[in-house]
């Protein structure tokens, strides 16, 4: 949101701005935590050669994803 601020008399501004934190953020946040504790989670999806490789990346979201109700 923006806003000016203008005082009045000499003294100190603090501006304190609190956000809320969806469910969706919350849970994707923490365990995105989780899951870059291991080198290997940390490694890119693109292979050695520069191009992406669709399948290595797709047997290894499938098992990441079937590891994650153990690291939860």
């Amino acid at each position: 949101m923006w806003h000016s601020v203008e005082k009045i008399e000499e003294g100190i501004l603090i501006n304190i701005s609190l956000m809320s934190v969806n469910n969706a953020s919350l849970v994707s946040s923490a365990i995105h935590h989780i899951l870059i504790k291991k080198d290997a989670r940390r490694q890119s999806v693109v292979d050695s050669s520069g191009l992406c490789g669709p399948n290595n990346a797709t047997e290894t979201l499938d098992g990441l994803i079937q590891q994650l109700p153990q690291l939860i």
